[in-house]
């Protein structure tokens, strides 16, 4: 049997706290895919996000789940993403990431992962990069071995503004550790605003 996984859903802002149904239908597929055991844990509204993230993973730790999945409510990832952790459980990765497209204005659409922002088509395979959010899977041994918090936002403390976000600076973290951290750009998900962003 494959090492269980506990499903984040972190319900914020976006849609005006809706989650897109598209999660729900992968949830519904995962489960009846029976790949691995499945359980599901939701943060409704926890802020600021960098503490809702620590929340529920202090919260899972107490669980037997060995990965945790972290997806946001306007995220949506392929119907197959758990092939993503298969693949990359194998080769040595504690932090899976799956390329999330964003708008920067003007036209631009990138993908939210450190060191292949602009890259398009994506390679399917394992690429090193520290993953941005939308979807990304955790092993509980990241956080064993990284202090907390896990996440936090970093801020210039000049000019207090925002320079990286809680989930880049998580894979910072663990890059500095020594951990194997990635992105499958194989597993692109849907972004979904107003708009599907992955249709720009």
């Amino acid at each position: 049997m494959k090492s269980p996984v506990m499903i984040i859903i972190f319900v914020m802002g976006e849609r005006d706290g809706w989650i897109h149904s598209g999660i729900m239908m992968r949830s519904i597929q995962a489960i009846q895919a029976a790949q691995r055991p499945l359980a599901f844990h939701f943060s409704d509204n926890v802020r600021p996000f960098d503490f809702a993230c620590n929340k529920a993973i202090e919260e899972c730790l107490r669980t037997e789940a060995e990965w945790f999945c972290l997806i946001d409510n306007d995220t949506v990832p392929p119907e197959n993403f758990l092939s993503a952790l298969d693949e990359g459980e194998h080769a040595g990765y504690k932090i899976i990431g799956l390329p999330t497209p964003v708008y920067r204005g003007k036209g631009k659409k990138v993908w939210n992962s450190i060191n292949f922002l602009h890259t398009r088509p994506l390679a399917p395979k394992m690429l090193a990069a520290w993953p941005g959010g939308g979807v990304r899977f955790i092993h509980r041994s990241v956080f064993e071995k990284i202090e907390r918090p896990w996440f936090e936002y970093k801020i210039n403390p000049l000019t207090r503004e925002w320079e990286m976000s809680e989930d880049t600076m998580l894979s910072k973290k663990a890059v500095d550790a020594g951990i194997k951290v990635g992105v499958h750009g194989g597993f692109p998900c849907n972004h979904f605003h107003t708009v599907d962003l992955a249709k720009i």
